[in-house]
């Protein structure tokens, strides 16, 4: 059974592996420091290691947290997704903004984290579109992007984002800001 686990994560974490202008994470280890996936050493440039799993303690014992994932890069949504289902989430999938809000209306998460740069709307205004209804106001909405300026934090905060967080980012990042918007909301 470890084995196949360890199979699935090394497959799963290759293919989010494969685009090196899109990556997110360098290699992947587990909870004893154990390399379970990694890049080739010609992608590896400057992205961050990451640990898994990520202990989420407060939060899994009290429920399983739904987290909504708007990525429109394949390869970051399957990483992130592979991250938070180990982690112990449910999590659900987008890959574009208008998608991002119907899923919101419909699947009522207890998280977003939202791409900045997404197709049809992009994530700045589909957290606007979230954010205009009053069922959602409190709703914790991550924003992640690549551009990493101040012009970008401010007009995510202005858009209605809770927390920003640049990519590539270190998960022990994400594990704090999804810890501490959970026990807010």
């Amino acid at each position: 059974m470890l084995t196949k686990r360890r199979s699935y994560l090394q497959f799963v974490m290759s293919k989010a592996f494969a685009a090196p202008r899109r990556r997110i994470f360098r290699h992947v280890t587990n909870k004893f420091g154990v390399c379970v996936a990694r890049r080739p050493p010609s992608c590896r440039a400057s992205i961050p290691a990451v640990r898994m799993p990520i202990v989420f303690d407060r939060i899994m014992m009290e429920k399983k947290s739904r987290i909504l994932i708007a990525e429109d890069f394949e390869e970051n949504r399957t990483a992130l997704t592979l991250i938070l289902k180990y982690a112990g989430f449910d999590v659900i999938e987008v890959e574009n903004g208008q998608q991002a809000v119907e899923a919101v209306r419909r699947e009522e998460p207890d998280l977003v984290l939202m791409d900045v740069t997404l197709p049809i709307v992009d994530g700045l205004q589909a957290t606007r579109e979230i954010r205009s209804e009053e069922k959602f106001e409190r709703l914790p909405i991550i924003i992640l992007s690549a551009h990493d300026s101040d012009e970008i934090r401010r007009q995510a905060a202005e858009a209605g984002g809770s927390e920003y967080l640049s990519k590539p980012f270190d998960v022990a990042e994400l594990k704090k800001l999804i810890d501490g918007c959970l026990t807010v909301a």
